[in-house]
């Protein structure tokens, strides 16, 4: 893992996205790259910028605008410089979720960590709106994290699958995520159908228990359920 980018969501839990943000740059020794987007009203001038002391840090955050955000975000970034993890910053105008789309096709990225927030109603919807479209347009994989989340290092991932229709080769990088913490893998299946198995699922079963032979950290968790999500859930 060489580059993650952190589009920062101003009305999520930012400070847990950092915490992840670092953790994960000090286990594999990635860049961090902060990404944020809006209108041109919300900064007073766009570019990149790689801060190398918490005076720098101050110099390109108050380039925002926004008072509030300028006071969270100088001690969080700050604490990047003292603990000596490479980051840089960006600032660039324009929609939000497309400006993130296009930012991760371009830059090369081994994996997205974006922050979701708790709000009911039209804004809940919207946001989980937002959410579904960058699943379903963003290559790269994803670490979101949910409203009011706790950070702990990871020690432990249970991969969700459907065995019946996957790529089994995806199984490499979760893997790699888990191996830099050490942590157990769980690879999860949910049975729908009853009968016979198809032949996708024993193809797709054989290459992933193939290609996690050299991970000892690992089990498999296989139940029938008759709601995929719900079945997950339960897990």
């Amino acid at each position: 893992m060489k580059k993650i980018l952190v589009p920062l969501n101003l009305r999520s839990d930012y400070q847990n996205v950092l915490n992840y943000a670092h953790s994960m740059s000090e286990k594999s020794e990635a860049e961090v790259v902060f990404f944020l987007s809006g209108s041109k009203r919300s900064m007073k001038k766009v570019g990149t910028w790689r801060p190398e002391s918490v005076e720098e840090v101050k110099a390109v955050v108050n380039l925002m605008r926004n008072h509030r955000l300028k006071s969270n975000l100088i001690p969080l970034f700050s604490e990047f410089i003292e603990r000596g993890t490479p980051f840089s910053i960006q600032f660039k105008p324009g929609n939000w979720t497309q400006e993130i789309v296009e930012h991760s096709q371009e830059g090369d990225f081994d994996l997205v960590i974006v922050g979701t927030d708790a709000n009911n109603g039209l804004r809940r919807y919207m946001r989980l709106s937002w959410i579904s479209r960058l699943l379903g347009a963003v290559k790269t994989p994803m670490f979101i994290l949910p409203p009011k989340s706790r950070f702990n290092e990871i020690q432990h991932i249970t991969y969700a699958v459907d065995l019946t229709d996957y790529d089994a080769s995806v199984v490499n990088q979760i893997k790699g995520i888990a191996s830099l913490f050490d942590a157990k893998l769980t690879i999860a299946h949910v049975n729908v159908e009853e009968g016979e198995l198809p032949d996708q699922y024993v193809t797709s079963l054989d290459k992933t228990i193939s290609g996690t032979l050299d991970y000892p950290k690992i089990n498999y968790r296989f139940f029938d359920h008759a709601d995929p999500l719900s079945g997950i859930k339960n897990l």
